[in-house]
């Protein structure tokens, strides 16, 4: 650009230039404005391929991988290798040299700077052969070359701590899931072992009760029943001549059916006994209830005599006690 076009930002940067460098070369050549962003742009550095492309043509600068965006200078950049530049020659050789909306002709050559690994037949100006540098002169190029080789490796470790990190918390959610469910099963167990415990605690302190402080209580619950039937005569008589124990159940029973039979006609089992008692009326609706009710207790007790433990055996004795209590009361009568 001739000098007399510069606008004024140019001549900023340009008088920029000439404040930090000195020496032989041009203060004036060494300014140069951006290119047009609507060409394709082709350029080299010293280890890689520098490609600039309008926004919109950057899906096609993906494809050709690896590649690593240059914020600094807005470029895709591509290792130097032969087969890069085969493939941005494939990608882009047609599109080199034009401008979206302008003429062609008016673009300049975008890939005049660029020598092929391979081959210098399409270079249009040919690359200077390389001179080894002086011992005393700063190694710019390989410094920056290192500095890509760091940045690359960072990013690299980088990824390998978000790995680590990822299979970190992985394990320790699998190691919480495990032991929470080790936890409750442990509690479902101890909760088991509590109640056999506890069962085996009331059945020895039942067995090993002093003899007296176990004779005076089933004293107490047989005298209350009596209380309960009013003082039946029949009840007492009947409660009288038998044992406080888990036995009550069937010898309460059997007493029932004796009583209900006179009324009950040819019926064989307490159910059709109650039924018919009812019917005739020598049963009130109270009095039909409690008979079921010791029924009931006496069939579940004798079809499962085994899985019952002692306690739940006498507690079932004293449901049919404390129901007898009020039926006796009730029952007719044999003459």
């Amino acid at each position: 650009m001739p000098k007399d076009e510069w606008r004024k930002e140019d001549q900023r940067t340009a008088s920029h230039g000439r404040d930090v460098y000195t020496g032989n070369r041009e203060w004036e050549n060494m300014y140069r404005p951006d290119p047009d962003p609507t060409v394709i742009l082709l350029e080299e550095s010293e280890t890689h391929f520098l490609l600039k492309v309008p926004y919109e043509e950057r899906e096609r600068a993906k494809r050709i991988r690896p590649y690593a965006w240059d914020n600094q200078h807005k470029c895709w950049k591509y290792q130097k290798t032969g087969q890069n530049y085969k493939a941005l020659l494939a990608e882009f050789s047609s599109d080199f040299a034009s401008i979206r909306g302008r003429n062609s002709a008016q673009a300049p050559n975008p890939i005049s700077a660029v020598q092929s690994p391979e081959t210098t037949s399409s270079v249009t100006q040919p690359k200077p052969a390389q001179q080894s540098p002086p011992q005393n002169s700063p190694p710019g190029k390989e410094i920056d070359a290192l500095n890509e080789r760091i940045r690359i490796l960072e990013a690299e470790v980088q990824h390998f701590q978000e790995e680590i990190k990822f299979q970190r918390d992985n394990a320790e959610q699998e190691a919480r899931l495990w032991y929470e469910e080790q936890l409750f099963a442990k509690r479902q167990e101890f909760d088991r072992k509590e109640k056999e415990f506890k069962e085996l605690e009331y059945a020895f302190r039942i067995q090993n009760s002093p003899a007296s402080e176990k004779a005076t209580l089933l004293e107490k619950l047989r005298a209350l029943a009596i209380d309960l039937s009013g003082d039946d005569a029949a009840f007492k008589q009947m409660l009288q001549s038998i044992d406080m124990d888990s036995g009550m159940t069937a010898l309460i029973c059997a007493r029932l059916e004796k009583m209900l039979q006179a009324h009950a006609g040819n019926e064989r089992t307490l159910v059709k006994m109650i039924e018919k008692t009812a019917k005739q009326g020598y049963l009130s609706k109270e009095g039909e209830l409690l008979a079921r009710i010791i029924q009931s207790v006496r069939n579940e007790f004798a079809g499962h005599p085994d899985d019952l433990d002692k306690r739940m055996q006498f507690a079932a004795a004293l449901i049919v006690l404390f129901s007898a209590s009020r039926l006796w009361p009730q029952l007719p009568k044999t003459t």
